[in-house]
């Protein structure tokens, strides 16, 4: 899992947790602000890369919004 954030877009090393339709539970030691609009995505397992927004942050793990639900 790679997650780019910011303007500077900034790529981190993480892991997803938890996948639903609509949102996603990834562990990372980036730092990600709370509404910042992030990029994940893993070439590991062709998953392709996925808008979402940050919905909230509880140590090290950040539950993200999917802009597109699949």
């Amino acid at each position: 899992l790679h997650t780019a954030a910011g303007e500077g877009g900034r790529s981190s090393a993480g892991m997803i947790v938890n996948l639903s339709q609509h949102g996603v539970r990834v562990e990372t030691s980036a730092t990600l602000s709370r509404g910042s609009c992030v990029r994940i995505g893993s070439a590991e397992t062709r998953m392709p890369a996925l808008s979402a927004t940050v919905r909230w942050e509880r140590a090290g793990a950040y539950g993200l919004i999917l802009e597109q639900p699949f």
